[in-house]
């Protein structure tokens, strides 16, 4: 409770922060609009982005950053209308080149500008000049979408996109459909520029995010990238660190997908006709029927705790996340044995299902399916398991505590990334096993 009250503390302070600053942006912003020139316009910006990454790691709210992030773009091109400054007699060209060492070094492409245009103006030859001007010249193409937006006498409707940051937290981000992907960037914090940006979809069971593997193509207009913004869609903005560490954590949870040469003999037995049936069991999955095409499998089965309007024979409705072990695989194996009679061969069943299960599920059937029903599991892939993984966190810890306590040896890499991800994963788990 302590740690919680400190984390709100913290937040409000680092938002009250941001709010003055954002305020005497403001004000700088009316001073310049009346016609005046304002110093201070580097520091107030350096000042603005420090309260932003204060506040980003205070986890407030998504909203209210982007927000803080238009008011960075604004002051950015403030400069670009001031007239050149006319330097004093002792502005040497050392102080022109210091000048723009800082601007490049900073990138500000405004303050590179004046000195480019300084220089010029008072004939100073400086070394690297050509290699700025191509710099500013790169900087202007990557800039000259969002800046064309801004500056459009008829700007076009925004379209509004969901955003949801490395650490859950969600909001909107309005933008122009004629935006290149990479000019969203500009309208984020800047501690998540080198995410993976990546498409999600929020919904489906218990309200979760389904992190998917389509990027976002950064060079694209957004305009050709419409699944973006279909309904429940969001863009997931993902950190390197944070693939990695659940690519391990997934090396320890999920079945590894089966190797081309055991899916080329489970088509070559199935062409033998070497089974009777073949059945697709979907746990909690919607994937079913690509894999039921591909396999021609005979057969559905939906595991979902959900109501499916589908045939009841095709459905069965359990606690999914629940243990698989003893009534419940029974319960299983019974409603299999009701679908289709079967003469003496073997009965093939395909299990889909999620990465983060696929271990314990795969444990589970194996120890209690009869010898006339032979099992190929068909789990997500390890980079689709991780890309999913963020939207069942809690249940991927859950998971690895059931597979501890059923015996199972989980690689150390897997635990050290779930003691990385969740320092306290375990006394939660227990905490949630008590409450149950």
């Amino acid at each position: 409770r302590e740690a919680k009250q400190k984390a709100e503390s913290m937040q409000m302070e680092a938002r009250e922060k941001l709010e003055g600053v954002m305020l005497e942006v403001e004000r700088f912003m009316k001073r310049r609009d009346a016609g005046a020139y304002p110093d201070g316009r580097v520091e107030l910006e350096t000042k603005l982005k420090d309260a932003i990454t204060e506040a980003y790691n205070a986890k407030v709210n998504v909203q209210f950053l982007i927000s803080a992030r238009h008011k960075v773009l604004k002051l950015g091109e403030v400069d670009v209308q001031r007239p050149p400054k006319t330097l004093t007699e002792g502005a040497t060209k050392r102080s022109l080149a210091k000048e723009m060492l800082q601007a490049l070094k900073e990138k500000d492409a405004s303050a590179l500008r004046r000195v480019l245009d300084d220089a010029l103006q008072q004939g100073v030859q400086l070394q690297g000049l050509e290699v700025a001007r191509k710099k500013l010249a790169e900087w202007d193409v990557t800039a000259s979408t969002a800046s064309r937006m801004r500056h459009d006498p008829h700007p076009k409707p925004m379209q509004p996109l969901r955003i949801i940051l490395p650490d859950g937290r969600r909001g909107w981000l309005k933008v122009d459909l004629q935006w290149p992907g990479r000019s969203i960037m500009k309208c984020l914090p800047k501690e998540v520029a080198g995410s993976h940006f990546t498409l999600a979809q929020e919904g489906g069971h218990r309200g979760q995010l389904t992190v998917l593997q389509q990027p976002l193509d950064l060079d694209r207009p957004l305009s050709e990238q419409p699944e973006f913004f279909a309904e429940g869609a969001a863009l997931a903005c993902r950190s390197t660190s944070e693939v990695t560490l659940w690519e391990d954590v997934m090396k320890g949870l999920a079945e590894p997908f089966p190797a081309f040469a055991q899916v080329q003999k489970l088509l070559s037995d199935l062409a033998a006709g070497c089974f009777s049936t073949s059945l697709v069991l979907a746990w909690e999955v919607r994937r079913w029927q690509e894999a039921m095409d591909f396999l021609g499998a005979s057969h559905l089965l939906l595991v979902s705790k959900e109501a499916t309007p589908t045939d009841e024979k095709t459905v069965l409705h359990l606690d999914t996340d629940a243990v698989v072990e003893g009534d419940v695989m029974a319960k299983i194996i019974s409603h299999i044995k009701g679908i289709d009679p079967r003469d003496h061969r073997p009965l093939l069943l395909v299990l889909l299902c999620r990465g983060y299960l696929s271990r314990r599920l795969v444990l589970s059937f194996r120890r209690h399916l009869p010898e006339d029903m032979i099992l190929f599991p068909l789990p997500s892939d390890l980079t689709t398991a991780a890309a999913e993984a963020p939207g069942f966190a809690a249940e991927c810890f859950q998971e690895a505590r059931r597979l501890q306590m059923e015996g199972v040896h989980l690689p150390e890499s897997c635990l050290q990334a779930l003691d990385r991800l969740n320092p306290s994963w375990r006394e939660e788990c227990q905490r949630q096993d008590a409450a149950e």
